[in-house]
């Protein structure tokens, strides 16, 4: 084998070489292994039958030198026959003397391309090395669920009502008799409706008879003598029922006028005051209400998720000399 045609057979070992690693680093997975050891194989085959196709051109180049020379003696043989059959032997040993140099030759190198290929491509040892991978995984969540309850609550309410009221202004028991009895009470009318004074006049004992009058503070006699324009007015009388509306806010007087000599008894006086009011009542009222309210409730979901783990595969012998 020529020089040249092993430097050939070399740098084509290194190329598949360095294929198959590139096929390795970027296919780091079992598909990625078979497709190295598919090129290795391919490249193998292709090597061993270039080798082979070398050699047999060897063989031939050599049975045609045989033929040349077996030529060449014949016509020797014709021209000078005198030479003797040393002569002839020799010249056939000579020319086959290469051959029996080159055959061992050619077996040597074609096992040390082979040797080299084994040792540069074959992905014959196996490796560990970390990496990860992907998986299934059920997990499990929290979602918010809306749902409806039904709750009681308070409410204020305002009502407006109209309420009668009342308060006593005089409650006087007298004795009848010559002379004079009054009262006054101030009376307020403000804020109010429907305003209404009632008052009575009962003999408590005997028989006695009054003159009875009712004035206010704008009257021109008030608190000095018989009222001059009075708002009640009555007499002679022992039991009297009255009633009247007050005209303004002040103060009102209530007089009694008896004549006789001696007394003849007692007489009760009763004033009461009454009215109208409105006012703003506040009350509580219990009311129901649907309220949407959530919670949490756990679901599941499938995801995928990567975790570490330790693949192998195989590196030819100089890749893991050199690299591990």
């Amino acid at each position: 084998m020529r020089p040249r045609t092993f430097l050939l057979a070399a740098v084509s070992a290194c190329m598949v070489w360095l294929l198959i690693s590139a096929i390795q680093d970027r296919f780091g997975s079992p598909s990625g292994q078979l497709i190295a050891e598919a090129v290795f194989i391919i490249g193998s085959l292709a090597a061993v039958g270039s080798l082979i196709a070398l050699a047999a051109m060897g063989m031939n180049k050599r049975r045609k030198v045989k033929h040349v020379v077996q030529g060449v003696s014949g016509q020797t043989e014709d021209i000078a026959t005198e030479k003797s059959g040393e002569s002839s032997q020799a010249m056939h040993q000579e020319v086959r003397m290469p051959k029996t140099r080159r055959t061992p030759k050619v077996a040597f190198m074609s096992l040390l391309a082979i040797a080299v290929l084994v040792l540069c491509i074959a992905p014959i040892k196996q490796i560990s090395y970390p990496t990860t991978e992907r998986y299934q995984a059920t997990e499990v969540y929290y979602e918010r669920e809306p749902y409806v309850v039904r709750e009681e609550y308070t409410e204020v309410q305002e009502q407006t009502v109209t309420q009668q009221k009342s308060t006593v202004l005089l409650d006087k028991l007298f004795t009848a008799y010559h002379g004079v009895r009054s009262y006054q009470t101030y009376i307020d009318i403000k804020d109010k409706s429907n305003i209404l004074v009632n008052g009575q006049l009962t003999r408590h004992s005997g028989f006695p008879e009054v003159y009875f009058y009712v004035s206010d503070d704008t009257d021109p006699s008030f608190g000095v003598g018989t009222p001059k324009n009075p708002i009640v007015a009555a007499g002679p009388v022992g039991s009297y029922t009255f009633s009247f509306v007050p005209r303004r806010t002040g103060m009102y007087y209530f007089r009694s006028e008896c004549y006789q000599a001696r007394p003849r008894g007692s007489i009760k006086l009763d004033v009461n005051l009454e009215w109208q009011e409105t006012v703003t009542k506040r009350q509580e009222v219990t009311k129901y209400r649907d309220v949407t309210k959530y919670r949490e409730v756990p679901k599941e979901r499938v995801v995928w998720k990567e975790r570490p783990v330790t693949s192998s595969k195989r590196v030819s012998l100089l890749r893991y000399l050199l690299g591990y």
